[in-house]
C-alpha cells in the first residue's frame, strides 16, 4: 500500500524551486549551445567540430572526417582561406579513398573560396592531374594554360609558324635552335630538308609527353627531381671540362708525329705499321685524350688546393 505523500516543510519547498531552476537554466544552456554555438566553459562548437575531424583525419578514418568537415563548413563566418585550406583537405580524402569525380568538386571549390590563392594554384593542379587521368584532356589543357599559369609564355621564338600545340605556337627559329643544340651524331639523323621535318614531328611529340608529365605532377616527384638535379650536375661539369679541357687542347702537326712514332705498336694491324697519314686520325683522337686526360688531373689538384679538400678512403666500405 502506497504511503501518502507527506507535506513538505518550507525549506523542502525552497531546495525543490531552487533545483528546478537550475534544470532550466541547464536546458537553456543546451539550447544555446545547440543553436548559437557557444559551450556553457565558452568554446566554440563549430571549433570543436573542426578538431574532431582534424582527429579523425589523422586516425585514417577519412569517412568520418569529410563528415565532420562538411558540417563544420555549414558554419558562417569561416574566412575564405580556412575554407579553401578544409576544401582542399577534402579532397585530398577522396583522391585517398579513389574518388577522383568527388576530389575533384572539392578542389573546385577551394578555387570559389581563395582564387589566387597558393592554396587555389595547388588545387588547380591537383585538377589538372586529376582530369588528365579520366580522360578529360583538353579539359586538363584548359586549367593547366589558364588557372595554373605554368606556361605563360605560349610563343617561343619569332618567324615562321611551323606547328601549333594547342595555343602554343612554335616557329621555325625556335625548331633551328633546338636542333643546333644536339650532339653532332645525334643532328646527324635530321639534315637536310626531309630530316629537319621529322625533327619537327619528334620535337612536337616531345613537347606533347613533356605537357603530360607535367599534368601528372612529374616535374613535383621528389625521386624525378633528384634525377633532374643529377642531369644538371653533369651537364654543369661537362660545360666546365669543354671550356677549360677540351677547348684548349692544341694539336701541333710535328707534335702528333712524335706521338705516332712513339706509339706505332698501338696501330700496327696484322704485323704491319700503317704509315702515319692511314693512322693520322686514330692517332689524333688518341692524343687529344691523353692530353685532356692531363689537363683533366692538374684542374682538379688546382681546385683540391684551393678548397683545402681532405679525402677519408679508410671510410669506404
Amino acid at each position: 500500500m502506497e504511503t501518502p505523500a507527506q507535506p513538505r516543510s518550507a525549506a523542502d519547498r525552497r531546495f525543490i524551486v531552487l533545483l528546478a531552476a537550475q534544470s532550466v537554466t541547464l536546458a537553456l544552456v543546451v539550447v544555446l549551445t545547440v543553436f548559437v554555438g557557444k559551450s556553457p566553459a565558452g568554446g566554440d562548437v563549430a571549433s570543436l567540430v573542426r578538431e574532431t575531424a582534424a582527429k579523425l583525419q589523422a586516425a585514417g578514418l577519412a569517412g568520418e572526417a569529410i563528415l565532420q568537415y562538411e558540417e563544420y563548413l555549414r558554419s558562417p563566418g569561416i574566412e575564405p582561406r580556412t575554407r579553401a585550406g578544409i576544401a582542399y583537405s577534402v579532397g585530398q580524402m577522396y583522391e585517398s579513398e579513389g574518388r577522383p569525380e568527388k576530389a575533384l568538386g572539392w578542389y573546385y571549390r577551394v578555387e570559389g573560396a581563395d582564387p589566387g590563392s597558393s592554396q587555389q594554384k595547388e588545387a588547380a593542379k591537383r585538377i589538372v592531374a586529376i582530369l588528365d587521368a579520366l580522360g578529360r584532356h583538353q579539359a586538363a589543357k584548359a586549367v593547366l594554360s589558364g588557372a595554373t599559369a605554368l606556361d605563360k609564355d605560349k610563343t617561343r621564338g619569332s618567324g615562321k609558324l611551323v606547328a601549333e600545340v594547342g595555343d602554343r605556337k612554335i616557329s621555325l627559329e625556335e625548331i633551328n635552335a633546338a636542333l643546333d643544340a644536339l650532339p653532332p651524331q645525334l643532328k646527324q639523323p635530321f639534315e637536310g630538308r626531309d630530316g629537319k621535318k621529322q625533327f619537327l614531328k619528334k620535337y612536337v611529340a616531345d613537347e606533347l609527353l613533356y605537357e603530360k608529365a607535367r599534368r601528372l605532377q612529374y616535374d613535383a616527384d621528389p625521386r624525378w627531381l633528384k634525377q633532374l638535379d643529377d642531369i644538371k650536375r653533369q651537364v654543369l661539369v661537362a660545360r666546365v671540362i669543354e671550356e677549360e679541357i677540351l677547348s684548349k687542347v692544341s694539336v701541333e702537326e710535328g707534335d702528333l708525329r712524335n706521338y705516332f712514332e712513339a706509339n706505332k705498336s698501338r696501330y700496327t694491324r696484322d704485323k704491319k705499321i700503317p704509315p702515319f697519314e692511314k693512322a693520322r686520325q686514330e692517332a689524333e683522337r688518341d692524343y687529344r685524350m691523353e692530353k685532356s686526360q692531363a689537363k683533366y688531373q692538374e684542374l682538379v689538384e688546382r681546385l683540391v688546393a684551393a678548397d683545402n679538400i681532405r679525402l677519408f678512403p679508410e671510410n669506404v666500405e
